[in-house]
């Protein structure tokens, strides 16, 4: 698998507020990102393209089967 040319980061949290902050860490770090406020949202944007996101950023514990 190749080296993507472009990051992209999936920022999940179901807190608004955490989520709004979080969002500045890939955000600063150059990453381009898409937030989810659930894991059904964060299953949904990967949908089949999994390996499209280069750091997934959460602290929600159920998102260990989002790739599965």
């Amino acid at each position: 698998m190749a080296i993507p040319t472009v990051l992209y980061a999936l920022v999940v949290d179901d807190d608004p507020l955490i989520l709004r902050h979080a969002c500045d860490i890939p955000e600063v770090a150059g990453f381009n990102f898409h937030q989810a406020g659930t894991v059904e949202e964060a299953k949904a944007f990967m949908g089949d393209d999994a390996d499209g996101v280069t750091l997934l950023f959460s602290d929600v514990a159920s998102l260990v089967s989002v790739r599965r």
